[in-house]
């Protein structure tokens, strides 16, 4: 579309498969089969699930999957993972409250939605600071509050909407009780109608821990060991390469974009700037991934 992107870099990750691929092809120096996994539709489709529900892995086995995706803000070139949660679930959800609405002169005529969304966009962090363990990471974020159109009118209907970020099952459905929990007071507390709607989305992306460092070690032949962390932070970002992960062993790993001064915009920006010398550091991972995951058979 004219004047659109999508400023993520999944362009250079085609390219880096594209490359591995023509490369392994050429001289196939190992004994197995590979398959490259073109994965559409990440950025909200589910491309991932839709492969998975296609039939994906019946009819292409695979023993492990390994993907990469680009890091603003890690050196150029650098591979960092780590085992466990590398990135988190995202789930979406609309608060839709029904009041009475009413002239702003009069408002104790009315029941006014714009004040129970109000009270509700700050009783939704609680859950976060006061439901959940501080050493787990989850974010309740409120994304738009919608009511109203006139300086003097108290409407009727107000909309909340936003989204949740969690790591495991067990603090995705706290969360979830906690959201509904607190709807039902104040509907109860105000005297409105509140409709909750509560939306699973991408599961969290979870690395095997053997793949994991698998991973680390192919990149550390690629990088050098100052090239690569095995610790790095989880992010509270989303991905759909987490429903091929609940099926199959194997892990994503981050590849950095550059920009570690700070100076380099992140994803999803629009200043955002994929870094082409990023390229040969991904197929010589992706190469080296093969030839040492098939080669030891």
């Amino acid at each position: 579309m004219p004047n659109k992107r999508q400023a993520c870099g999944q362009a250079g990750h085609t390219t880096m498969l594209l490359g591995a691929a023509k490369r392994l092809a050429a001289a196939p120096d190992f004994a197995g089969t590979v398959h490259f996994i073109f994965q559409p539709a990440e950025e909200g489709g589910g491309g991932g699930k839709a492969m998975i529900d296609d039939g994906l892995f019946e009819k292409f086995p695979c023993d492990a999957v390994f993907a990469i995706h680009n890091k603003p803000g890690l050196p150029l070139g650098m591979i960092a993972t780590k085992p466990g949660p590398l990135l988190a679930a995202a789930d979406r959800w609309d608060l839709r409250i029904t009041g009475k609405g009413g002239h702003a002169a009069h408002p104790h005529l009315s029941l006014d939605p714009l004040i129970v969304a109000s009270n509700l966009v700050l009783s939704l962090q609680t859950i976060v600071s006061r439901n959940m363990d501080p050493f787990a990471s989850s974010v309740v974020t409120v994304g738009f509050v919608k009511g109203g159109s006139a300086y003097n009118v108290i409407p009727t209907d107000a909309h909340v909407g936003g989204t949740t970020r969690t790591t495991t099952p067990e603090a995705r459905k706290l969360i979830e009780a906690r959201i509904r929990e607190i709807c039902e007071g104040a509907a109860t507390m105000y005297g409105v109608k509140i409709d909750v709607e509560y939306r699973y989305g991408y599961p969290p992306t979870i690395n095997n821990a053997q793949r994991a460092a698998f991973a680390i070690d192919v990149a550390a032949g690629v990088c050098g060991p100052h090239g690569v962390r095995d610790n790095v932070q989880a992010s509270m970002g989303a991905e759909d390469f987490s429903y091929m992960l609940e099926k199959v062993p194997g892990a994503m790993v981050w590849l950095g974009n550059g920009g570690e001064d700070g100076n380099g915009a992140g994803l999803h920006n629009s200043r955002y700037d994929f870094n082409d010398m990023a390229i040969p550091f991904g197929v010589s991972f992706f190469v080296n991934t093969v030839e040492r995951f098939l080669g030891d058979k």
